[in-house]
């Protein structure tokens, strides 16, 4: 137990340690007012043409670097960066950086080091926070944010973490507004944004009107949530959890809202969320469009423990997929446990079933899916059903959605009570889209009004003059609401004031009205051209959707164009070096402008680099030419070989037409090889064994083809001192083959030696029957040279 005099001797302890730390932080404080008080700025520049030794007060004294500013700045401070790109490794504490610009102004960590690490507020501003790394297991590759911060305009890029928070590790208040969370990576959790928890404080994520996408990390690819977080018209993209779920958003604790924001493109490997995993978390979803995602089970969304709660409303869930394998897999929506309600939402068309539906499932009624998966048997459920959905795209508003087709079975289907005031375009609810006289509600999170489309146009343009184009804009159905929409023309290939006339305006639909039209002057010449193209684009319809609202004008040009022809050619390769082979291009009639044509050579039995030099390019007529020509490079040999082709293509015709786009050229080969038995050999037959006799046998000029001859051994050719076979030499007979480039082969006779003094004797060798080719010399002469004498002896006398 401690004794009085300790506890006041610790007492004293601490009472010197806190007066010596006040007196440091009042130093600090009073050196801090001293230098504020000699520059008294409450805005800062940097620029990176200035200096560090500058006072940074004005665009034309700025700081260097950013590091330089924040140095020089106080509580509340504004610090301004020029466009550039700045090294960045900054601790922020109440301050702002404004750039100028999300894709001017850079702060770059090199992939060195963290970009930003703030506490209190901080709030960044027109700018990019980019290449941050952490490494060790620490978060937040690109921000760490232990203070409250707004991020407006701000792009988070190609930041690495290897703990959580690719991008962004919150641990207290982050607000994301009309921001970019892209391409970020974290080795754990949240590849862009970690939002980070705590038993007794809860974190608070907000983003409005932002993009996160392409980003990666084990779980929560797109962001993870540990805290409180509410998200509206934000869209999640192309994110990836790579084996524990949530491949665009995965949530574990806190509520957390979601309006009108789309997820798509998102995937989880091996798990469950594509879209979004709620693992035990509160999550409301309003006017959400989750399309194209997918997990191996719960494309869309995953409702996995006992303690998530999901509510689906006024929503649409389509076009997700499984990787799982199996009989049954669910793209859609998997409920493995916990509790899940949907009201008023549309669940279609995703791989496999549509839902699987455990624990407390629960339809409130209204909701449409298009298979009977979902359990749907409350009133204004409807099964089965298609919905009609449109693509995903851009319909108006900050996030793409799936567009009601006009006979859509949720048009006007939905709950005639509750249904939110807006869809998730921010078009109001409810609106009498089947123009009954009675407005209900449509099931999803896309309300139909009167649908809005343009059809394509073609018409001849006349030699002189003008003639219109007349486009058609169609309302479906018809509207009791007066129904505009603005339209303008845009140039393709056509040109506006040559070509054609541009129009703009606004067109109205008086209630009732179906049909209005656009004409636009078509401008007639006398000019040989391709046909050529504009567009009509309509924008910004009130009381009204847009379904189709590009038209494409086509001016058929009724002059005729010039046409374009090649002729074949045929040359000898010649034996050395090269000649020419010209292809002569002509072009008729004459063209008043300048045409041109791409060429280029295509290998047939002709091979570029061994029989001629491939070619290719551009061909230009000047005004008034009618004739060109192509060179190709062939290349001599001495090789006996077949004709050999290759083509000349012509492509990409400008002011013209092709009529004979290709042409042959033939290498016409100019070698004849044939084959040659060599000259008559003598060989000694000596007294026993065998010698063998060889002969040559050639080509005159290598083949590219095979070539084979057969030969064989003959006695009866040389009078009365002929060799006889098997007696004086082994009869033969056989097939030579000469493989492509091969020239000579040998034929080898075995010549039988003996004792016997006998006459010089001969034999032929005869080639016969060559394939392919002609024989020049088939015979040569064998003379077998006897090498005994005539003995002589004498009888043996013994005395």
């Amino acid at each position: 137990m401690a004794t009085r005099r300790s506890v006041l001797l610790a007492r004293r302890m601490a009472c010197a340690a806190l007066g010596g730390a006040l007196a440091v932080l009042l130093l600090t404080a009073l050196q801090t007012t001293l230098a504020r008080a000699a520059v008294d700025a409450s805005e800062w520049y940097v620029d990176g043409a200035g200096s560090d030794t500058h006072d940074c007060q004005s665009p034309a004294t700025a700081c260097a670097t950013v590091a330089a500013a924040v140095s020089k700045a106080g509580p509340g401070d504004v610090i301004h960066i020029a466009a550039g790109v700045y090294d960045a490794n900054l601790d922020l504490q109440e301050i702002t950086l404004s750039g100028a610009g999300m894709d001017a102004t850079i702060l770059d960590g090199g992939q060195r080091a963290r970009v930003i690490t703030a506490t209190l507020a901080v709030t960044l501003t027109d700018l990019t926070v980019r290449n941050g790394r952490t490494t060790g297991s620490n978060h937040g590759g690109g921000i760490f944010n232990f203070g409250e911060m707004l991020l407006q305009q701000v792009r988070v890029v190609d930041n690495t973490a290897a703990g959580s928070g690719g991008g962004v590790y919150n641990g207290n208040r982050l607000e994301l507004q009309e921001s970019e969370i892209l391409s970020n990576t974290a080795d754990e959790l949240g590849g862009g944004v970690y939002n980070f928890s705590h038993p007794s404080f809860t974190r608070y994520l907000t983003v409005t009107q932002s993009t996160v996408a392409g980003n990666q990390a084990v779980a929560g690819g797109g962001v993870y949530n540990n805290g409180a977080a509410h998200i509206a018209d934000a869209t999640f993209r192309e994110n990836h959890a790579t084996s524990q779920g949530g491949g665009g958003l995965a949530t574990s604790t806190g509520p957390v809202t979601v309006m009108r924001s789309t997820f798509h493109g998102n995937r989880a490997d091996s798990y469950y969320g594509g879209g979004i995993l709620n693992n035990s978390s509160v999550i409301t979803l309003t006017n959400v469009t989750i399309s194209d995602n997918e997990a191996q089970t719960g494309g869309a969304l995953a409702n996995l423990f006992t303690d998530a709660t999901t509510l689906l409303e006024s929503s649409t869930v389509a076009y997700n997929r499984s990787s799982g394998s199996g009989l049954v897999v669910y793209g859609g929506i998997a409920a493995n446990t916990g509790a899940t309600t949907i009201h008023n939402s549309i669940i279609a068309h995703n791989e496999g079933r549509n839902c699987l539906t455990g624990g407390t499932w629960t339809s409130a009624g209204y909701n449409l899916s298009s298979d009977q998966r979902c359990q749907l048997t409350a009133a204004g459920d409807l099964q089965s059903t298609d919905p009609l959905l449109a693509p995903l795209g851009d319909y108006s508003g900050n996030t793409w959605t799936h567009a009601l087709l006009p006979d859509s079975a949720a048009l006007d289907n939905g709950d005639p009570a509750d249904c939110p005031t807006t869809d998730q375009r921010g078009v109001a609810r409810p609106v009498d889209g089947d123009n009954d006289g009675t407005a209900v509600c449509d099931k999803g999170a896309f309300e139909l009004r009167s649908s809005l489309s343009v059809a394509d146009v073609s018409v001849d343009e006349g030699d002189s003059g003008a003639v219109s184009a007349v486009f058609t804009v169609t309302l479906t159905p018809t509207s009791t609401q007066t129904v505009s929409v603005a339209y303008a023309t845009a140039d393709g290939t056509a040109t506006a004031g040559s070509d054609y006339t541009a129009v703009s305006g606004t067109l109205v639909f008086n209630p009732g009205v179906a049909v209005q039209t656009i004409a636009v002057p078509i401008l007639g010449d006398t000019a040989e051209e391709p046909d050529e193209t504009f567009v009509v684009r309509l924008s910004a319809p009130q009381n009204g959707d847009l379904l189709d609202g590009e038209a494409t004008g086509t001016i058929l040009d009724d002059d005729g164009l010039s046409s374009l022809t090649v002729q074949d050619v045929s040359v000898e390769e010649g034996n050395t070096g090269s000649v020419n082979a010209d292809f002569v291009v002509s072009l008729s009639p004459a063209s008043p402008h300048s045409v041109s044509v791409d060429y280029a050579t295509v290998d047939g039995t002709a091979t570029a680099g061994n029989d001629y030099l491939a070619t290719s390019g551009t061909l230009v007529f000047a005004a008034g030419e009618t004739e060109k020509t192509i060179s190709v490079s062939i290349l001599g040999d001495v090789v006996d070989e077949a004709d050999e082709s290759f083509s000349l293509i012509l492509s990409n015709p400008t002011d013209s037409i092709l009529v004979d786009g290709q042409a042959d050229g033939v290498i016409q080969d100019d070698d004849t090889a044939q084959v040659r038995m060599g000259g008559s050999v003598q060989v000694v037959e000596g007294n026993g064994g065998n010698t063998q006799a060889v002969l040559t046998v050639t080509l005159t000029t290598p083949t590219a083809f095979p070539v084979t001859v057969d030969y064989v051994t003959q006695s009866a050719c040389c009078g009365p001192t002929f060799a006889t076979p098997d007696e004086d030499y082994l009869a033969a007979t056989g097939t030579l083959t000469f493989t492509p480039g091969q020239v000579q082969q040998q034929i080898s006779v075995a010549i039988l030696g003996d004792l016997i003094h006998e006459e010089d004797e001969t034999f032929s060798v005869n080639l016969r029957n060559p394939d392919p080719i002609a024989v020049g010399t088939s015979t040569a002469f064998v003379t077998i040279l006897n090498d005994d004498a005539f003995r002589i002896y004498l009888p043996l006398v013994t005395r």
